[in-house]
């Protein structure tokens, strides 16, 4: 009797320590998936626009002061170098906004120089170093 009451305890003792740790245990957060689409990107374009079209916001994305484009939590990339945008850089039509998440609605555009076959472009989301987007101009 006494053995069957110290199995029960044991087993309830092991059930609650097992409930408490899966219970505590945090769940990893879902996968940042945007949709963007691109457009500009092909031979002799002087626009690249991104429009996130749908799915989880890019917090603190960039940096847009008087047209110019500081990369934060995103990132575009011509052959694995970030494209730095000094002037003439664009978010929803203003050249202003301060630190700016990126949602859904949302466009971004900016000049370039140029693009040639071969080409990459590749867009990044830094904290997880993630590729949101990235295609080979043929």
């Amino acid at each position: 009797m006494v053995a069957e009451v110290l199995l029960i305890a044991i087993a309830l003792s092991l059930g609650l320590a097992l409930g408490w740790i899966l219970g505590s245990s945090r769940t990893p957060e879902p996968a940042l998936f945007p949709f963007l689409i691109v457009s500009g990107f092909r031979e002799n374009s002087d626009q690249l626009t991104i429009r996130h079209v749908y799915g989880e916001t890019i917090r603190e994305a960039f940096e847009l002061e008087n047209g110019r484009i500081l990369w934060r939590n995103f990132e575009v990339r011509l052959n694995a170098m970030k494209i730095r945008v000094e002037e003439g850089g664009r978010f929803n039509g203003s050249q202003e906004g301060g630190r700016c998440d990126f949602k859904a609605g949302d466009v971004l555009s900016f000049p370039v120089e140029g693009f040639r076959k071969g080409d990459e472009l590749l867009l990044i989301y830094v904290p997880q170093g993630r590729p949101l987007y990235q295609v080979v101009l043929e």
